[in-house]
């Protein structure tokens, strides 16, 4: 890249003119800068910040100056900037200050539905492409529930999930799947074993990962032991 101070003067055959300056530059065209964000989802009418999931790309390493967003359907203004809704749904959607970044959020719609929304930026000369996202709106989470049935164990005996009564039932209303269990016990006493954590007593909680609960096993204890065992399964947003 090159900038140039280039003189220019005339003659009409008898005085040249003063000289006139021009700098000229020459350098490689920009490049736009683009946007990435992951897809979002959010509860119904619920407000989440999304600052942090937007980064930008500039070849150029040109400071970005501007966003705008736009909201190309639903029934509510979904973004939000410095703590107001906007109406992005124009065409050129709502633009922002790079500095206000940090306070753009998204408002969920008043029911379920998933919908499309996007954001650019803007490098100083020119703006970037827009980035499209998507934009889930669910009802609010509701906890799972869980319910356990530990046979009586004999002295020193292995019981394997499934079997002899050793059973867990797992329920979720939004139809989530378990990601992890917690088994927890105040005091040492009655063991478990799976095949990635191996043996342990639950003393003061233990988690499994979902997958593990195919291998569960308890064993009762060495000697006559009536134990509270606590249970409770996550269903990525909620203990039960």
């Amino acid at each position: 890249n090159l900038t140039q101070t280039i003189e220019f003067r005339a003659y009409d055959g008898t005085d040249w003119s003063s000289w006139t300056s021009v700098a000229i530059k020459a350098g490689a065209p920009n490049k736009l800068p683009i946007v990435n964000i992951t897809n979002q989802s959010v509860e119904v009418n619920a407000t989440k910040d999304i600052s942090g999931a937007v980064s930008v790309t500039d070849s150029d390493g040109d400071t970005i100056t501007k966003y705008k967003v736009k909201d190309t359907t639903g029934s509510v203004n979904n973004f939000v900037v410095s703590g107001s809704q906007v109406n992005a749904t124009g065409t050129n959607g709502h633009e922002f200050a790079a500095s206000a970044l940090s306070t753009l959020s998204v408002k969920g719609d008043a029911s379920e539905g998933t919908q499309t929304l996007q954001i650019a930026a803007y490098d100083g000369t020119a703006w970037g492409d827009w980035t499209d996202f998507t934009l889930k709106t669910a009802a609010p989470n509701t906890a799972p529930t869980l319910s356990v049935n530990v046979p009586t164990l004999g002295i020193g005996q292995w019981v394997e999930l499934g079997t002899s009564g050793f059973t867990f039932t797992y329920s979720d209303a939004n139809g989530d799947a378990a990601t992890k269990y917690e088994i927890k016990a105040s005091a040492d006493g009655h063991k478990f074993w799976t095949p990635a954590y191996g043996s342990f007593t639950a003393n003061g909680g233990k988690q499994i990962d979902a997958s593990e609960l195919n291998g569960l096993w308890i064993w009762g204890y060495s000697s006559n032991l009536t134990q509270t065992i606590e249970f409770r399964a996550y269903d990525g947003t909620d203990w039960s």
